[in-house]
């Protein structure tokens, strides 16, 4: 773990042995940005999840700028709902999967889903009134 003026930053699993490094490629973004031929070398997207070097290899190899845009999205949106968009899109048509599309698709289902909640919570805020209201009237006769 690390620590930055007594609050936890990070945490890796550990790696036994020599010569083992535990690496988070979101970490890398800025660097990768820089130099974005580097990713396809690098240990940190040799290290990364399964799900995503295969989002990788399958979509984006030689497009590394666009990959990284793709993990900038990944603190906000979680892979699940990256892997979740681009389903939606193989559906409609898998050899036109880019970032913009998977962005748009992912910010409108947060979309929906942020005003799925809203609408529930008035639909509970207007039954809890009605049932109040009905609980008045009959206290009202007592």
């Amino acid at each position: 773990m690390s620590y930055h003026e007594g609050r936890k930053v990070s945490s890796h699993k550990r790696k036994h042995g020599h010569y083992q490094w535990s690496i988070d490629i979101s970490h890398y973004l800025k660097t990768l940005k820089v130099k974005p031929g580097a990713l396809k070398r690098s240990v940190a997207l040799s290290q990364a999840k399964p799900e995503l070097k295969k989002i990788y290899n399958k979509y984006y190899k030689g497009s590394e700028k666009a990959f990284i845009e793709l993990l900038e999205l990944m603190p906000k949106h979680s892979l699940a709902k990256i892997k979740d968009a681009i389903k939606e899109l193989e559906n409609i048509n898998p050899r036109l999967i880019d970032t913009e599309k998977i962005k748009t698709i992912v910010q409108r289902n947060d979309t929906c889903r942020e005003k799925a909640v809203a609408d529930s919570a008035s639909d509970i805020h207007r039954k809890s009134k009605e049932i109040m209201d009905a609980y008045s009237e009959m206290l009202s006769g007592v």
